[in-house]
């Protein structure tokens, strides 16, 4: 079996990052005045965002949710997804 965790397949476009972009201009425009206790406790929720992707990633597995629109979970991964699965036989 064939583990390949690379996305060079499907290079993202640069407007995917805009959001993330704008999240920094917004954060760092207010640096100097950001209130510790928000940025913590945004800090804190965002620590077990990998997880509810895990989460969803399962449940789209498992119960074939991909078959609504798609051959099988890699094309799902390959097409919806922008990734690539990541083992290969």
């Amino acid at each position: 079996m064939y583990i390949d965790f690379s996305d060079d397949w499907c290079e993202p476009s640069e407007a995917e990052f805009q959001p993330l972009l704008d999240f920094e201009n917004e954060i760092l425009g207010e640096a100097p005045h950001n209130d510790i206790s928000l940025l913590t406790e945004r800090i804190k929720l965002s620590f077990l965002d990998y997880v509810r992707q895990g989460i969803m990633l399962y449940t789209v597995q498992r119960y074939r949710l991909y078959k609504q629109k798609y051959v099988d979970f890699a094309e799902y991964c390959k097409l919806a997804l922008g990734r690539s699965p990541k083992s290969k036989i």
